[in-house]
């Protein structure tokens, strides 16, 4: 053998020794995957992870209550969860880690699912797309739990794969299993089906009898279905609640402008803060098609219909239909679109194997398609031989590269996220130094308080800053605060979320009674983060004349002392000692239920009460007047015949008072008010709801002698009910 023959020799077996060592070029695909993942961990999740982790939370803590939360629906998406914090606790990676590992199962199921439908070096390939691709690396690192989604669809397409080759019924039902638990993750999960029947076609074409072979996977998917139609009817009284509780889903008209553009937006171009989330993936993906041939689109058509079909059902299919319009889900989530990247990756997979073997001289350009570049060789006769050492470079070279891109990507898509979780991160280590203090965020802040900060009893007394919309509401808000910590700029939800929400000092100057305690990074990034994270101390209740306040029912006297902060004994306040009007002046919620309270005068006192809540008391008469921070107030099941006060109310958002003895109410000025429960009392008149813009539910059932109209509310989406049409 000639030095030159021994060096291309040498030079072919290293290139293709990884394919030779298939299992363990998997676990190191697998493991690089991993590091990148845990190397950009973002941690926490997006906005609506909090009502996520409160279900489980409470799963965690043996309540369960299917009837009416939809994340406790959901059992294929909270299990992993709960197993997670029962093996290894409550914390922020645990709350991600269920993800994390479900990427890399989607990781090991890409496997197996390229060599079933190609070889292992298609196989292999598709594992290093998803190792490194940007959209899933991103997804894997917060809270996105359309990856446990992506998961169990590509199990059920795995077995079916598995049970056509080998017509096994044991696969058949694993299959049929894994349709179910993709549909109990999330209702569109139930797509997976049409493309189990593009595998179907693809084996047999158009022979539907051949479909009776099939009875273990129609058999166990119709089994499946009736356990979970009867359990919900035995739980709830609702058969169909899985489908009832995704009406309150957020929807977007189906043929809306913005609905149609939102993922070929994201699939094509910078998303909202310039970052590609999917690199040059779908671009690869596009360009794939330009160069297919009859000989490669027979083997990747499956891949390529699967990929078509989620998209469309995702985009195109209605889910609910109302007064003869359709809706679907809402595209402004980025995150649905994870369930797309197996099918496509699969899919370029077959291009980029092709094209190995090409270099290798394993297969002839024809094979591959790529006419137009490879057109010096098939007409020219080009020395393919001769420069072979260089053709066997070029797919390294050009692989290489590509994965280089998408981590490069990877890594600029995950830093929004890491800078804004690793702030807030920080924020919640300063706000538990604190203590049980009065804090006053936006609700976004709060709930990764709650997350974040969950395991002990530091959580301090919050006021949630909500239903604000512009500057000046957030300046009247600021100068409303007399005794706490405030939190004012920094990240929130770099993703998707509402940015005017965070609170902000832009163009106000803070009073002298505002400290600050501590700013963090300073570095802008507009328009999720346009001011430093800071923390301030308000402390102007000092300045209120210290005075005792008498209690004149003593059953409220019991609740304050007992249940209100800071007039419990744990908060410092002995029973012998006088409850003052400084002590007053720092409550902002009030809740004694059931207590048999006939009178509270006192209320003038609490003046920065925000929440009210004396249901089912003795109540006779209620005076608000002076609560003019009050946002719930809920005082049904008394025995009400005068409140007064409420139309000077302008920040109150929710008022219940069913069950009472009211004749006439006064609702002018209640521009906030969004949920509104008068039922079951005495109306017979009700002024001002011309000023309800904002209602959304309303309920005056059972007030025989009311006459109103829903057209005469101003919002034409609210929901009245007990009024005439």
């Amino acid at each position: 053998m000639t030095k030159n023959h021994a060096k291309n020799a040498s030079l072919v077996k290293l290139h293709r020794f990884p394919l030779s060592h298939p299992i363990w070029t998997l676990l190191l695909l697998i493991l690089i995957g991993l590091g990148l993942r845990l190397l950009l961990f973002s941690g926490d999740g997006l906005g609506d992870d909090h009502g996520y982790f409160l279900a489980v939370h409470e799963i965690f803590q043996g309540n369960f209550r299917l009837s009416d939360n939809m994340y406790q629906h959901r059992f294929s998406y909270w299990i992993p969860q709960w197993a997670v914090w029962k093996l290894f606790g409550i914390s922020e990676f645990t709350f991600i880690l269920p993800i994390l590992l479900s990427s890399l199962g989607c990781m090991a199921m890409v496997y197996l699912i390229g060599k079933e439908l190609f070889d292992t070096g298609t196989a292999l390939i598709a594992v290093a797309l998803m190792a490194v691709h940007p959209f899933e690396v991103l997804n894997a690192t917060l809270i996105s739990t359309d990856v446990n989604l992506s998961l169990y669809q590509l199990l059920s397409v795995y077995w079916f794969l598995r049970a056509q080759k080998e017509f096994r019924h044991r696969y058949f039902i694993l299959s049929a299993l894994f349709v179910f638990f993709s549909f109990v993750n999330k209702p569109v999960g139930i797509y997976i089906l049409p493309v189990l029947g593009l595998c179907f076609l693809f084996r047999h074409g158009f022979s539907f009898w051949f479909a009776v072979r099939y009875w273990a996977f129609v058999l166990t998917l119709g089994l499946s279905f009736c356990v979970l139609f009867a359990g919900s009817w035995w739980l709830t009284n609702d058969a169909l609640i899985f489908f009832n509780v995704y009406q309150k889903e957020t929807w977007s008209l189906l043929w809306d402008r913005f609905q149609l553009l939102a993922y070929p937006k994201q699939m094509f171009g910078p998303y909202v803060f310039g970052e590609w989330l999917h690199g040059l993936h779908f671009y690869a993906v596009a360009a794939c098609l330009l160069f297919i041939r009859r000989d490669n689109w027979k083997p990747t058509l499956l891949c390529f219909g699967w990929l078509v079909v989620i998209f469309s059902c995702i985009n195109f299919m209605p889910h609910r239909i109302e007064d003869g319009v359709w809706y679907a889900y809402s595209q402004r989530i980025f995150r649905y679109l994870v369930v797309l990247i197996p099918p496509s990756v699969l899919f370029l997979a077959y291009f980029w194997n092709r094209l190995r073997l090409f270099c290798l001289n394993q297969a002839r350009p024809p094979d591959l398609g790529l006419s137009s570049i490879f057109f010096a060789y098939r007409y020219t006769g080009f020395p393919f031989k001769r420069f072979r050492v260089v053709w066997m470079a070029i797919f390294p070279l050009l692989f290489g590269g590509y994965l280089a891109l998408s981590v490069s990507w990877a890594v600029d898509v995950t830093q929004i996220t890491r800078i804004a979780f690793g702030e807030l991160r920080e924020i919640v280590r300063e706000v538990k130094d604190l203590g049980k203090v009065r804090l006053f965020a936006d609700r976004y802040f709060i709930y990764k308080l709650q997350r974040l900060g969950f395991q002990g009893e530091f959580l301090p007394r919050w006021h949630v800053w909500d239903n604000i919309e512009t500057a000046e509401e957030w300046h009247q808000a600021f100068l409303r605060v007399n005794q706490g910590y405030v939190i004012t700029g920094g990240p929130r939800l770099p993703y998707y979320g509402c940015y005017d929400c965070i609170p902000n000092l832009s163009g106000f100057q803070p009073p002298k009674t505002w400290k600050l305690i501590r700013e963090f990074d300073g570095t802008l990034h507009p328009p999720w983060k346009t001011e430093p994270l800071r923390v301030w101390h308000v402390s102007a209740s000092n300045k209120v004349p210290l005075r005792a306040i008498r209690i004149v029912d003593t059953a409220f006297e019991r609740c304050l002392r007992g249940f209100v902060f800071p007039l419990r004994p744990e908060d410092g306040l002995a029973h012998d000692h006088p409850i003052t009007n400084r002590l007053a002046y720092q409550v902002d919620r009030i809740e004694c239920i059931g207590m048999h309270i006939q009178q509270v005068p006192e209320l003038k006192f609490f003046a920065n009460t925000q929440v009210l809540n004396l249901s089912e008391n003795q109540l006779t008469s209620i005076d608000v007047t002076q609560l003019q921070e009050l946002q719930m107030l809920l005082v049904g099941g008394n025995k009400l015949t005068q409140i007064r006060g409420v139309p000077h109310l302008k920040y109150l958002h929710t008022l219940w008072l069913g069950g009472n003895q009211l004749k006439s109410l006064d609702f002018s000025g209640l521009r906030s008010m969004a949920d509104l429960r008068v039922d079951d009392n005495q109306l017979k008149t009700i002024q001002g709801h011309q000023s309800l813009h904002k209602l959304k539910v309303g309920h005056f059932e059972r007030n025989p002698a009311l006459h109103c109209r829903r057209k005469d509310f101003p919002n034409p989406n609210a929901k009245v009910y007990g009024c005439q049409k």
